[in-house]
């Protein structure tokens, strides 16, 4: 339907949720306009990836009648998402909750990998309205699911649709008259599940920029924090955003304006927020995100994270765990082949992923799902507690597993609480006979020193021990045990270990740690992270590296058995540049 509207009001209208995102486009109808897809869908989504594309919204699939199960098309979409980590796939859940008879989210929409989205009301209602909300009509609410929206779950019992958007009626979008020679600018509206799936990949464009362009974890924009994110990564904030949407149809059951909290086969997690997940500066509620990779690598594997909450009693936690799977066999019994578990310990209480009350609230007991790759622990506010996060590889039968953890609530970032926490980090490229780039930053493929800086405020001067633990692969620690000495309380101090960075890491990633501090028969437990900068150096020219950055007064360095042509040592106030086989000794030079 032409909206008709005039045309200094179309933008406003039809801007979209990432108005300055690139778009590429693959068109899947022949000469004669027969919709048409490729057998292998490589093809569509590889190419896109290949173009530049990092996240994909389609809204096809098979319709009423088809097959609610792991198809061979599901099968080919988690493939594509197994080999391409950071490429996140969205489909729309489907139209067909309404249907003679009724029926479920259908292939391809079954892939575990991808984000199924289905449809919320829009506020604008079903009829004949006008640019306002709410409508002038029924089916206005938005915490209603559209009537029409496709509900869960899979054969084989996956949590689908993941997310909710809007996508009831009066979603305006480009129009197009199919004239390449009018240059039309018009924009029209539609309902469907197909209008919901694109609103949610263009909030997930956002979610991406946020982290490429450094606002986390400051909450202003730091290009020195950019980071570019897993497609898990990405999912994970996606449903750390949703709502609880217990409207008209939100129930499990099929065809029936029946209404269910969230988690439920109607609105899965609930209608997406994103301002609920999304930190900036000043905001209540914090986030902490760990994207790992390469993650686990046999089965009975962990990691545990611990952070305190803050003093509100209004902010809930939320806390979410996603991972991109290795593609299971068609028709299984199970989709989940790598199958890692989430845990989470708040006092005397211990919560499971996935294990819910009628009221969106987790409770304790139940079992570990092994049906879905998305775990999630949704907790009232409990203020001023420590709350411990363990992910448990429970079998890697095709590995390495990476993932990525989402949390968000009240989080005691500030250290203001008793203890003894991470305080900040200086890098030091300095080790003799090894190969660094001399630039104080953490380089892949580098061994490096790292003075680790702590601050007591545990009310009290502490002698402090600790060791600090990687929590990725990618980093390989081999000196950990860490001696601070007596510190006196608000005053800070420093110990140095060694980190050997891979040389396939990712550049531009943050590579996470945990540090465990000991101290009175106590421990604390804080996370930090360092960022990887450049190319590996095995890809650099020889010449432009440098053994040592820092040398003392005394010291004698013998170049003969390195294999660098010129290597230089940079002093305070100058820079010597030996050849290779010569002996420089340093014992007359001031330093």
């Amino acid at each position: 339907m032409d909206s008709n509207i005039p045309n200094a009001t179309l933008f406003a209208r039809g801007m979209g949720m990432a108005p300055a995102a690139k778009l590429v486009f693959f068109d899947l109808q022949n000469a004669a306009g027969n919709f048409l897809t490729p057998t292998n869908l490589s093809l569509i989504y590889v190419w896109a990836y290949n173009a530049g594309a990092r996240i994909t919204s389609s809204s096809w699939g098979v319709g009423t009648g088809g097959s609610s199960s792991y198809t061979s098309r599901a099968q080919q979409l988690d493939r594509i998402a197994w080999d391409h980590k950071d490429l996140l796939m969205f489909r729309s859940a489907g139209n067909d909750n309404n249907e003679s008879p009724p029926d479920s989210v259908n292939t391809p929409a079954t892939a575990k990998n991808i984000v199924t989205v289905g449809a919320t009301e829009s506020g604008f209602g079903s009829g004949s309205t006008s640019w306002g909300n709410p409508g002038t009509t029924g089916r206005n609410e938005l915490i209603d699911v559209a009537e029409f929206s496709s509900h869960g779950p899979t054969i084989e019992g996956q949590l689908k649709p993941e997310i909710l958007a809007p996508g009831g009626w009066y979603i305006w979008s480009a129009d197009s008259d199919g004239n390449l020679s009018t240059n039309n600018n018009g924009i029209m509206y539609m309902g469907g599940t197909s209008m919901a799936c694109p609103t949610a990949a263009g909030f997930a464009a956002i979610v991406r920029q946020y982290f490429s362009k450094g606002w986390y974890p400051s909450g202003i924009e730091n290009a020195g924090d950019s980071l570019y994110p897993s497609a898990a990564l990405i999912k994970a904030m996606m449903i750390n955003s949703t709502r609880n949407s217990p409207g008209r149809y939100s129930i499990d059951r099929l065809d029936y304006a029946g209404y269910q909290n969230a988690p439920s086969f109607g609105q899965g997690w609930g209608r997406i927020t994103l301002a609920d997940a999304i930190y900036f500066d000043g905001d209540t509620r914090d986030l902490e995100i760990y994207d790992i990779a390469p993650g686990f690598s046999s089965g009975g594997e962990y990691n545990e994270y611990t952070f305190k909450t803050g003093a509100s009693t209004d902010e809930y936690t939320k806390i979410v765990l996603t991972y991109t799977d290795y593609p299971a066999g068609v028709s299984p019994s199970t989709v989940v082949v790598n199958d890692l578990n989430l845990t989470v310990i708040e006092g005397s209480n211990t919560y499971f992923g996935n294990v819910f009350n009628t009221d969106t609230r987790s409770i304790i007991g139940g079992l570990y799902d092994d049906k879905n790759v998305t775990e999630v622990v949704w907790l009232d506010a409990t203020p001023n507690s420590y709350i411990t996060v363990r992910i448990d590889a429970e079998a890697i039968n095709n590995g390495p597993q990476p993932y990525a953890l989402v949390i968000t609530g009240d989080i005691d970032k500030t250290g203001s609480s008793p203890g003894i926490y991470y305080y900040n980090n200086m890098i030091y490229d300095t080790i003799v006979g090894e190969t660094v780039v001399a630039d104080s930053l953490l380089n892949n493929g580098e061994t490096a020193d790292i003075d680790l800086w702590i601050y007591n405020n545990s009310g009290a001067s502490e002698t402090i021990t600790g060791i600090v633990k990687s929590l990725s692969g990618y980093g390989i620690i081999t000196d950990s045990a860490l001696a601070f000495g007596t510190v006196a309380n608000t005053d800070s101090a420093s110990d140095i270990f060694r980190i050997s960075i891979s040389g396939t890491a990712p550049n531009n990633s943050f590579i996470p740690f945990m540090l465990i501090t000991n101290y009175s028969a106590i421990t604390d437990t804080s996370f930090f992270n360092i960022k990887t900068y450049g190319t590996s150096i095995v890809n650099l020219d020889r010449d432009s590296l440098v053994i040592s950055t820092e040398v003392s007064k005394g010291m004698v360095i013998d170049y003969l058995e390195h294999d660098i042509k010129e290597p230089r040592i940079i002093l305070k106030d100058a820079m010597l540049s030996p050849s290779k086989g010569t002996i420089i000794d340093l014992s007359k030079n001031e330093i």
